[in-house]
């Protein structure tokens, strides 16, 4: 879990913001199927190694994640390097079932952002009968002021929902199962 919750968020992102976009990058990076990250492991390394002893300006460490990244991240970047506004989301979600297979419906409302926000968070489904070591995590996009999303179908009953699972996206959330 990241340094800075609960309580700490708010006094740490001004001291902290550059950490937290490398925490956050490193979740955009990671491939949710095999629960790793060699493009952001890539992207550190010749980070350290073309960045090292020279002055580099943002729009250099811009273009390097966007190429590990592999689309471009201005959105990204107009959010948490130039901007300064932390999103607030107000999600609500319950458990279905349909047609033989299991859901998970839900709905969130964001706040504290311009109207065009939108920013991939990963979510963690842990089904009835496993570990949490055999959880699904599924990454949706979340775009202000509101979002649905559907998960599934998943063949088990889902056990439990986790927003913002790695406390990938640095935000206030408030998560209710209806």
């Amino acid at each position: 879990m990241p340094l800075a919750t609960g309580s700490r968020v708010k006094p740490s992102i001004a001291s902290n913001k550059g950490i937290w976009i490398m925490h956050m990058l490193r979740f955009l990076m990671f491939d949710t199927q095999t629960r790793t990250q060699p493009n952001f492991n890539k992207f550190i390394q010749e980070l350290s190694v073309s960045m090292n002893s020279r002055t580099f300006a943002n729009i250099d460490f811009v273009k390097l994640a966007e190429k590990y990244y592999g689309a471009s991240l201005a959105e990204f970047f107009a959010q948490w390097l130039y901007g300064y506004n932390m999103p607030e989301f107000d999600v609500e979600y319950s458990f279905v079932q349909r047609d033989g297979s299991f859901y998970i419906d839900g709905n969130i409302v964001t706040k504290k952002v311009d109207s065009d926000y939108q920013q991939p968070m990963i979510m963690r489904v842990e089904l009835k009968g496993s570990s949490s070591d055999e959880s699904v995590y599924i990454r949706e996009n979340i775009k202000a002021p509101q979002s649905t999303f559907t998960l599934g179908p998943f063949t088990s009953e889902p056990r439990k929902f986790v927003f913002n699972e790695f406390m990938s996206v640095l935000c206030e959330s408030n998560v209710k199962q209806k």
